[in-house]
This record gives structure tokens, sequence and C-alpha cells, in this order.
């Protein structure tokens, strides 16, 4: 799963309004290709939608779960066919249940105290959070002693 983020990495977020609406936009989505598609947890009733989009989309089409704010949303969406989870927070009980589950988890990190946790709870990949806030030279200057 983590390879084929790295191979095409344009992922899709999706934040509806509805399911009917989430579901609109993910058939867009999909017709133009992308085929990495994150529902967050604002769309309502998004365990839905993802249970949908697992049961009808190709192989091809990794959906996760964005804006899992608790272990609690985390399960719910991985017994819905969430393949990763993504918080706005590194969350170390989100990281336990992922990684009991085997299932990737993206935490946001905001600082170098959240990606250190975040690579203690066997996190592997960490999203720079907010990106547009920290910028490159955040990235740049953590990245000198954090190079994974």
């Amino acid at each position: 799963m983590l390879e084929q983020l790295h191979n095409n990495y344009l992922v899709a977020v999706v934040r509806g309004k509805s399911q009917e609406d989430a579901q609109n936009m993910i058939d867009q989505i999909i017709e133009g290709g992308i085929k990495n598609i994150e529902v967050t947890f604002t769309t309502p009733g998004a365990e839905h939608v993802i249970q949908h989009l697992q049961q009808h989309a190709d192989d091809t089409v990794v959906i996760g779960a964005g804006t899992v704010l608790d272990a609690h949303t985390a399960r719910i969406a991985i017994l819905n066919g969430a393949r990763y989870i993504v918080s706005p927070n590194f969350d170390g009980d989100i990281a336990q249940l992922c990684n009991l589950y085997s299932i990737p988890y993206l935490p946001g990190c905001g600082s170098v105290t959240e990606i250190t946790d975040a690579l203690k709870a066997c996190v592997d990949l960490v999203k720079v959070f907010p990106g547009d806030v920290l910028g490159s030279d955040f990235i740049n200057a953590v990245h000198g002693p954090i190079p994974n």
C-alpha cells in the first residue's frame, strides 16, 4: 500500500457535505485516473462511503480514511475497508490500533517531538501538518537530524 502511495503520490482528499456528495466526487476522481483516495471523517457517513468504495472500486484504487481523531474512529474506518489512516496529529492509540491491524498510519506532525514520537510508535510515514504554515524551511530543517 505504501508503495502505491509512493508510485502514485497524488492523493485526492474527499470532504463531502453528504454521502451522495462524496460519492459523486469519488466517481469523478476515479474517472480522472486518480488511484489514491482519502475520505475524511468530516464527511457525514464517511464509513459508509469507504465501505461502498471498497466494495465497488477496482483493486488498483487505494482507499484511506482521513481526519481520524481517535482509535474508535480508526477501527470503524478499518472495518469498513480503509487501507490507511490519516490524522491531523500523532495519536499513540491510533498508532497501536493500526499496528495491530497492519494498516499504515499517516499522522500529521507539526513538531520534531511529534515526528519522533510517531517514529518510536513504528509509523512509516508522517505528514507535515499544517504544511502550508510550516513550509519547506521546516521540512528541510527537520530532514537533517531525522533523514528517514
